[in-house]
């Protein structure tokens, strides 16, 4: 039995979830890369020659503003004994930067 306390009120009315459902389907449907990211089928656009294009580099610049940058640098910092490479980190923060000419 149903007490008094209990509402039903608007219960079989489904014309928003329909509306709702209608614009889910429009925005899986478009053609989105973030979208598409979420997909389990998803491939990287990175090709592999491009990467190896960099390996013999020795020294990077890193430009950041703020904190944009500061998180590669704590990792760069972290891991300094293992990496063979020199990495120059760029913030707005500084109003002067060295640079090695010769490079």
């Amino acid at each position: 039995m149903l007490t008094s306390g209990i509402n039903f009120k608007n219960f079989k009315i489904k014309s928003k979830n329909i509306s709702i459902k209608k614009k889910l389907n429009f925005l899986l449907n478009e053609k989105n890369e973030i979208i598409k990211s979420l997909s389990l089928n998803y491939k990287n656009s990175f090709n592999k020659n491009i990467l190896l294009k960099y390996k013999k580099n020795k020294n990077f610049r890193l430009i950041g503003m703020g904190g944009s940058s500061l998180g590669t640098q704590a990792i760069y910092d972290f891991l300094k004994i293992k990496i063979k490479k020199n990495f120059i980190f760029i913030n707005n923060l500084q109003t002067t930067q060295k640079v090695n000419k010769k490079n």
